[in-house]
């Protein structure tokens, strides 16, 4: 299960993200980031509430993150995972 909370302010968005980022979750969550980058700035994915990625999502953090979306309160595991070639 996922479930996916935008919080605006005048400026920015943040995307805060809270379950398993697992297999259609990802697609999901992408379709939110690519809406909600037309409306704001900059775009916060907040992943302090994620408790699982798997290996695509990991990919697709990447991507996101080499766009320019801002990866903030990312778990240490998860951070660990992103770093790793």
């Amino acid at each position: 299960m996922l479930r996916l909370m935008a919080i605006k302010n005048d400026a920015d968005v943040t995307l805060r993200v809270e379950g398993e980022l697992v297999a259609d979750w990802v697609a999901l969550m992408e379709e939110e980031c690519q809406r909600l980058r037309t409306t704001s700035k900059t775009l916060f994915l907040d992943l302090s509430g994620v408790t699982y990625v798997d290996v695509h999502a990991v990919q697709r953090l990447r991507a996101l993150a080499s766009a320019g979306v801002a990866l903030v309160r990312c778990p240490p595991l998860i951070r660990l995972m992103l770093a790793d070639d």
